[in-house]
């Protein structure tokens, strides 16, 4: 098991952990959602100190970590060129 700052990376399975990721993004695309870390805890229950901590981690939980950063930026990329939204609110 490793431990950074009290944290158990291996506390969740990562395959479960990354169809959970897989489907709240897809659930973001239908509904024309931002995808957000914050969301992913909302969506989860994990904490939010937990996710961050994810991105310096060397395990790979660190890949969910990255695939959420990336599917936010896709996700407002997305929204601004669907024309559906108001563009100065994404932009800011």
């Amino acid at each position: 098991m490793h431990f950074f700052n009290g944290i158990n990376y291996n506390k969740y399975n990562f395959d479960i952990m990354n169809k959970l990721c897989d489907y709240y993004m897809y659930m973001c695309t239908i509904y024309n959602k931002t995808v957000s870390l914050y969301g992913y805890c909302q969506f989860t229950g994990i904490a939010v100190t937990t996710i961050d901590a994810w991105k310096e981690a060397t395990s790979e939980m660190s890949e969910i970590y990255k695939k959420l950063r990336d599917g936010r930026q896709n996700s407002l990329t997305n929204l601004l060129s669907s024309g559906k939204v108001n563009p100065v609110g994404i932009i800011a």
